[in-house]
C-alpha cells in the first residue's frame, strides 16, 4: 500500500504528523470492517482535507474518514472526496 500525504508546503511537519495520525485511524477502521484500502492520497490544505480515492468509496468509508478528521480537531464538513482520474 502506498499513499501520498500532502500539505501546502513540505516544511509543515505538524500537518504531516496529523495526516499520519489520521491515516493510522483510517487503516485500523478499514481493517476492522473488512474494507479494501482504496485511498490514493490525503492532503491537508488549510484545515480542509482532500481525499483521492482509486475506486468509488461507500458511505461508511467516507464516514470513517470524516470522523477521523473530526478526531484531529477539524470539521467533518471540510472533507472533500475526489475520484482518481
Amino acid at each position: 500500500m502506498e499513499i501520498k500525504l500532502l500539505t501546502e508546503r513540505e516544511s509543515e511537519f505538524d500537518r504531516f504528523k496529523r495526516l499520519g495520525s489520521l491515516l493510522g485511524y483510517i487503516v485500523d477502521e478499514f481493517k476492522a470492517k473488512g474494507f479494501k484500502f482504496i485511498i490514493e492520497s490525503l492532503e491537508d490544505h488549510k484545515g480542509d482535507l482532500y481525499v483521492v480515492w482509486s475506486e468509488q468509496p461507500n458511505d461508511e468509508m467516507k464516514r470513517i474518514v470524516s470522523k477521523g478528521w473530526d478526531n484531529e480537531g477539524e470539521l467533518e464538513m471540510n472533507v472533500h472526496h475526489e475520484l482518481k482520474g
